[in-house]
């Protein structure tokens, strides 16, 4: 899951634009707390404005993965709720979500060397999404095709970016 997090007006970057700094370490603090306390296992990581989290699969189920998504939407507003009555810039966001049969959590080097490939591909889609021709949510195929069918009715688009089969949704 990558979550690509912006201001709605101003830099993303963190000693130009102090607002957004504070919204962005605010979200990332609020979300893991709220991934520790559902009991998830993730391995968090941060590049620049997108927070990156890996979930073993064995320990969560698809449709928890995907309601993170939800869930991530409900943070946001609620952070945005000061900033809006201050009319300052609130904070946006974007994700994406990709998911394949590999074990992050082995130390092995060749999995880390797909761990890198898996990031390379949701930072694509996420850089992506929420622009003027994709929506906040990009799902790569193979995550796709794991939901169960009323929730692959939830995406009434497909994609192709940069190489990558996806389908899309605004959230």
């Amino acid at each position: 899951m990558a979550i690509r997090l912006y201001p709605s007006k101003g830099s993303t970057n963190y000693r130009r634009n102090v607002v957004f700094n504070l919204e962005f370490q605010l979200f990332k603090k609020e979300f893991i707390e709220l991934l520790h306390k559902n009991r998830m296992k993730f391995d968090c990581h941060h590049h620049s404005n997108i927070l990156f989290f890996i979930f073993p699969l064995d320990s969560q189920d698809i449709v928890s993965i995907y309601e993170l998504t939800s869930l991530t939407k409900q943070l946001v507003s609620e952070i945005n709720l000061n900033p809006l009555k201050l009319h300052i810039p609130c904070l946006n966001f974007a994700i994406s979500l990709d998911l394949d049969a590999i074990s992050f959590f082995d130390g092995n080097n060749l999995t880390q060397f797909w761990l890198y490939d898996f990031i390379d591909r949701t930072q694509i889609l996420v850089k992506h999404a929420n622009t003027d021709i994709y929506p906040s949510l990009l799902i790569t195929y193979n995550f796709y095709q794991c939901l169960d069918s009323v929730l692959q009715n939830d995406f009434p688009k497909a994609y192709y970016i940069n190489h990558i089969a996806c389908h899309g949704k605004q959230i």
